[in-house]
């Protein structure tokens, strides 16, 4: 089997750009990301609604990677789930990592129509093996509800993404803005082409050489000329002073790149 990316900008309007590169074609299974990784930007219920209306259509199935729902700050936001309740043409991928800060237990869930959802299990007992009892168990504390704490992780993130990128901006690197998860995923073509420089990835290698900020290239997303920052370890108490420093690093970086060209 075989898939075709299509980039598309996080612009309100982005779906018309998805469905405008698929009318036509053949395609049995539309993958979309929302919140995505790395822009945290997500579909508003409008373009929901004519994505799940055009899948359904097509006789095309529309799986919708949803993992970092849990963590959606933005105005607007709803599951694919809500334009298809019978779950007809949807599978809705969720996971427990990102929410819950346990990305090494691996762990996530599938809401899917009960045949669709059956054959995943069998298959995924059989590829991937189940989750461990100890995992399953430690999970149950969390499924009757978070009581409150995920409303003040969604605060927190809005608030930091806020006045990171309100931050890095006034440096001249701008990003998208995000409606969920912990990522800023900004645009550094300009500082490629000053510092002699073909990709981001040598970007990312000599910002954490000379300013010590791990950031990951935009390569692995398809996009070069843009590299991913995450905030998803700054804590409440340093945040202030967290913020700042990355602030300080990067213009120290920048400032010195553009002495030297």
């Amino acid at each position: 089997m075989e898939a075709r990316r299509i980039f598309c900008s996080t612009a309100v309007g982005r779906h018309q750009q998805i469905l405008r590169n698929i009318n036509g074609d053949n395609h049995r299974f539309l993958f979309i990301s929302s919140p995505s990784n790395p822009t945290g930007v997500f579909h508003d219920p409008e373009e929901m609604a004519e994505i799940s209306g055009w899948c359904s259509r097509s006789g095309t199935t529309l799986i919708a990677d949803e993992v970092y729902c849990d963590l959606a700050y933005g105005d607007g936001y709803q599951s694919f789930a809500c334009h298809d309740p019978s779950l007809q043409h949807s599978v809705i991928v969720r996971s427990f990592s990102k929410s819950l800060g346990i990305c090494g237990w691996r762990i996530g869930y599938v809401i899917a129509a009960e045949e669709t959802a059956k054959s995943l299990a069998g298959w995924q007992a059989t590829a991937l093996n189940p989750p461990s009892t100890l995992i399953q168990k430690a999970l149950e504390i969390y499924l009757p509800g978070d009581g409150g704490w995920l409303a003040e992780k969604r605060l927190y993130y809005s608030e930091t993404a806020s006045i990171l990128r309100e931050s890095l901006d006034e440096i001249g690197i701008p990003s998208a803005k995000p409606g969920g998860g912990f990522y800023l995923f900004c645009r550094v073509s300009h500082l490629l082409n000053a510092m002699g420089l073909e990709n981001s990835l040598e970007f990312c290698r000599r910002l954490a050489e000379k300013a010590g900020i791990g950031t990951w290239p935009g390569e692995d997303f398809g996009l070069p000329d843009w590299l991913r920052i995450s905030f998803g370890r700054i804590d409440p108490e340093s945040r202030k002073s967290k913020l700042a420093e990355i602030e300080r690093r990067f213009r120290m970086f920048i400032n010195s790149a553009a002495a030297m060209s």
